[in-house]
């Protein structure tokens, strides 16, 4: 499902990490019109059915998606919690590579 999101607006996605504790994917700008990161995301996030917020009842923690922290060679991560029965239920750590226009890739 996520795949067909990434591709329906430009980009490819790839599995990065070991799985354990949450899943980290990678979004690569792929075609000239890709979408900006923030609307990858979100229709990532419809399709999931993440939340923005949910709150787990007995520690009182709140968990966000979709705020971005920068990352080395200019890409974004984005956190994108998922929930069952408005119980947390694991996240997704997306990193958004940054879209070059093509005049700036140097090729020796």
């Amino acid at each position: 499902m996520l795949l067909q999101v990434a591709k329906d607006h430009g980009y490819a996605l790839c599995v990065h990490g070991s799985l354990h504790r949450d899943m980290d994917l990678v979004a690569c700008p792929w075609i000239k019109e890709a979408s900006p990161a923030l609307v990858l995301i979100k229709a990532m996030r419809r399709a999931l059915g993440a939340v923005t917020w949910s709150r787990e009842a007995d520690r009182k923690k709140v968990y966000r998606d979709c705020s971005p922290q920068k990352k080395p060679h200019g890409r974004v991560a984005y956190s994108l919690h998922v929930t069952e029965r408005g119980m947390y239920g694991g996240y997704l750590d997306v990193s958004v590579m940054p879209q070059q226009p093509a005049n700036s890739v140097v090729v020796k």
